[in-house]
């Protein structure tokens, strides 16, 4: 209650970071906390533009407070979001967050989770529908070769795309698989119904797409770095990785 009345019609930041103050020997617990957040993005009183919750250990539960407090139309104002640290697993939420908030979220920083290769098989999923994102860390996290080549299939299905929301040859996906994975992310999102890949990027213009991409420290061998160098060599934007 005391962030909700707190927060003005100014505030556009917000750092949580390491949350739980000691009180009489105790932490203060993070669900409640994550609750009063997730009222303060409902009730939209403050427009936040960028949120740190970094190393707390919300996990996927908590993350999915946020997310689902993200999902009314005035709570999608968020630009920069990190959540670092935060024993992070599920892929689904994160794609629901990036289809949702995708017209406006220019950074995502999930540094050090415990990302494997399927939750980022699905956050890919979830890049094509968030032509402002800019900045991806996932670094410090536990995918490897397949969680890899669907990283690099989404940002070689960027190159053309920022120039003309055309497709790149032989890459991205066709209308009919676009279409498909456009319904499943609807439905993981509980509703935003036509929202295509194809309209997003042209109604973004030229300006769109990964520009920074951190992979560092995880458990990706020669076939990912091939996929991703193969990505990055027909893309034409100054797109740099690490």
């Amino acid at each position: 209650e005391a962030l909700v009345a707190v927060a003005g019609p100014c505030l556009s930041s917000l750092g949580l970071e390491h949350m739980g103050s000691a009180d009489g020997g105790r932490s203060m617990p993070k669900d409640l906390v994550l609750e009063a957040l997730a009222d303060l993005l409902v009730s939209a009183r403050a427009p936040l533009a960028e949120l740190n919750l970094a190393q707390n250990s919300i996990q996927d539960a908590g993350m999915k407070k946020v997310v689902d407090a993200m999902a009314p139309a005035g709570a999608t104002k968020l630009r920069e979001l990190d959540v670092s640290g935060n024993r992070l697993r599920d892929g689904n939420v994160l794609a629901k967050l990036l289809f949702q908030g995708g017209e406006r979220l220019t950074s995502l920083n999930l540094h050090g989770n415990e990302l494997g290769d399927l939750a980022i098989v699905v956050l890919a999923a979830g890049i094509s529908f968030a032509p402002t994102l800019r900045k991806l860390d996932l670094a410090r996290n536990r995918f490897g070769d397949e969680g890899m080549e669907a990283l690099a299939s989404a940002i070689g299905g960027q190159c053309e795309a920022r120039a003309d929301a055309a497709p790149c040859e032989g890459v991205a996906a066709s209308a009919s698989s676009d279409d498909e994975v456009s319904r499943w992310l609807e439905d993981l999102a509980g509703g935003a119904r036509g929202r295509s890949q194809s309209t997003l990027w042209t109604s973004g213009g030229a300006e769109m797409g990964l520009l920074m991409l951190d992979v560092s420290v995880n458990l990706i061998m020669d076939r990912g770095a091939i996929a991703l160098a193969e990505a990055m060599g027909g893309s034409s934007s100054s797109m740099t990785a690490s």
